[in-house]
């Protein structure tokens, strides 16, 4: 199943390593490419080593849902 983020949820923050947040969920779909989501933050990495960061005033259980 596909999950939408609502349009009237403001993104917060977008910037590098926010280190106060935890997650939920991780998924990595293959050496390069991976998606993290927890209470307040959406992570993800296009490279396997940087990551970039979106704050949110929402809380992310799972990546798929």
């Amino acid at each position: 199943a596909n999950a939408l983020i609502s349009a009237n949820k403001p993104v917060l923050d977008l910037s590098y390593n926010i280190n106060t947040k935890n997650y939920n969920s991780i998924h990595a779909y293959d050496a390069s490419h991976a998606v993290a989501v927890g209470v307040n933050i959406i992570s993800y990495t296009y490279n396997g080593i940087t990551w970039n960061d979106i704050s949110l005033n929402n809380t992310f259980n799972s990546v798929f849902s």
